[in-house]
């Protein structure tokens, strides 16, 4: 639970950065390029710090060898195709990090923040349906039911409904497709943490933040062709952005070593709410309505039930 708990720190600090990048309205896809680039960084002098050894390629074994080797109660990529398989999964979570940042943008402009943060948030369910039918990670009935109470908190501070009579057909497809490439990116880095071995963390990390980089570069480029510019606020807020979210993906993946991937989601979404909230109120001082803490209440017994065995 403590990685958890890191992931969440993480994950939230990062958000109340972005928030505060967006109030001061500065240039959002140099601050992503930025936060990437810098995420890169950090991991590549901590992979040649560790002397952190690549897997072996051999493409030739690529498929006939993509089976589990039994190492404890734990499946890993057998070695002849640790390395190409680390890069699939890496490349697709790097563009599902990606895609879901624009599609975020995409949809606050069609559909507003409420429902576009309710379906970003829901994205979890993705990971946590691979987990049931893929590996039998079956919660109890006290989870359960904090796992239905985290959901129901997470439409409550998000409601859907409230902007449902305004949405329109393209809203809706933007909508669907960010619920995907959300669920998709928690359900890559549980894939990877499922059959890679511990020792290729770094790697894995650095291939998704490297695949974002490139394509939010491509698309700082575009905006830097139709007159924005880059300013020394956006550098600075693009690297305070980029340690955190390279934290939360580090301490996501070591929370699954201890945690079901069915508490660990609705953990993470919850807990990132509850703290952006709480920062939200004493940094930027935002009014809380009696929904909203009524879900914050909620979400403190999810916590207390998901922990119940």
């Amino acid at each position: 639970m403590f990685f958890l708990f890191l992931a969440v720190l993480s994950s939230a600090t990062m958000t109340l950065i972005l928030k505060y990048s967006e109030v001061r309205q500065q240039n959002r896809y140099a601050v992503t390029t930025l936060n990437y680039i810098m995420a890169s960084l950090v991991l590549t002098i901590s992979i040649i710090l560790s002397a952190t050894p690549l897997p072996p390629v051999q493409p030739g074994l690529f498929l006939q060898e993509f089976h589990p080797v039994v190492v404890g109660n734990e499946g890993v990529f057998s070695p002849g195709a640790a390395m190409i398989w680390i890069l699939i999964i890496g490349m697709t979570g790097g563009c599902c990090f990606c895609a879901g940042l624009i599609f975020i943008q995409k949809s606050i402009e069609e559909n507003g923040v409420s429902i576009t943060g309710a379906f970003a948030k829901l994205g979890i369910v993705i990971p946590l349906c691979f987990a049931l039918f893929l590996w039998k990670e079956i919660p109890t009935l006290f989870q359960f039911f904090g796992i239905s109470m985290a959901f129901v908190s997470i439409l409550m501070i998000n409601p859907p409904w409230a902007s449902a009579k305004n949405r329109s057909s393209s809203g809706v497809k933007t909508l669907v497709i960010l619920f995907l490439v959300s669920g998709m990116g928690d359900f890559m880095a549980k894939l990877f943490e499922k059959y890679a071995t511990g020792e290729a963390k770094l790697i894995y990390l650095w291939v998704v933040f490297s695949t974002a980089l490139f394509i939010s570069a491509w698309y700082t480029w575009q905006t830097l062709q139709q007159g924005h510019s880059i300013s020394r606020r956006d550098i600075i807020t693009g690297v305070m952005v980029g340690i955190p979210n390279m934290l939360t993906s580090y301490f996501l993946i070591s929370a699954f070593k201890t945690v079901k991937t069915s508490l660990v989601f609705p953990l993470f979404s919850s807990g990132v709410i509850f703290m952006v909230t709480l920062g939200g109120v004493t940094l930027f001082r935002e009014k809380l309505g009696k929904q909203k803490i009524t879900a914050i209440c909620m979400i403190v017994m999810a916590v207390i039930f998901m922990n119940t065995h």
